[in-house]
């Protein structure tokens, strides 16, 4: 089996669980925009790696 496959075949089909809700506070608009648009795009990069990951678990 390649290795793709096995990833593939590891990687749960439906989302198990609790939904884990992820906040951000920081300002999008005004002056200060350009302090808050990069945390909400560095939080989106970090949530897409965890989903194609296959996720996370609580303990």
């Amino acid at each position: 089996m390649e290795p793709e496959e096995v990833a593939k075949a590891a990687k749960p089909k439906e989302p198990i669980g609790e939904t884990v809700n992820i906040g951000f506070l920081g300002t999008l608009s005004g002056p200060d925009a350009g302090w808050g648009l990069p945390g909400v795009t560095g939080n989106q990069m970090f949530i897409d790696q965890v989903h194609s990951e296959g996720g996370f678990f609580l303990r």
